[in-house]
């Protein structure tokens, strides 16, 4: 028997392809600079700088997803307060 399957609308699959691609692009990119160090044709130093500056942006991608998330909940979340949800963070 399968799990549980999680049905969302057209209109949300862009939302979560937005997120999922960038993060699947990153780790692919990361696979390569580590084949590219197995194969030997480049020093490691300078492929470490690679992986380095890679992971540095996507770090400063999802930073820039959740700040965007944060603004996102003040600003539509407010009227969901009478419906005992939250609206700020400790």
């Amino acid at each position: 028997m399968n799990g549980p399957r999680l049905e969302t609308s057209s209109s949300e699959t862009p939302h979560y392809e937005g997120i999922f691609n960038p993060n699947r692009a990153f780790h692919a990119t990361l696979l390569s600079l580590e084949r590219l160090e197995n194969l030997g044709f480049f020093r490691a130093e300078y492929l470490n700088v690679c992986k380095i500056d890679l992971s540095t942006l996507a770090q400063a991608r999802m930073n820039e997803l959740i700040e965007t998330l944060r603004d996102y909940e003040q600003a539509f979340l407010p009227d969901a307060e009478g419906m005992g949800r939250p609206t700020q963070r400790p």
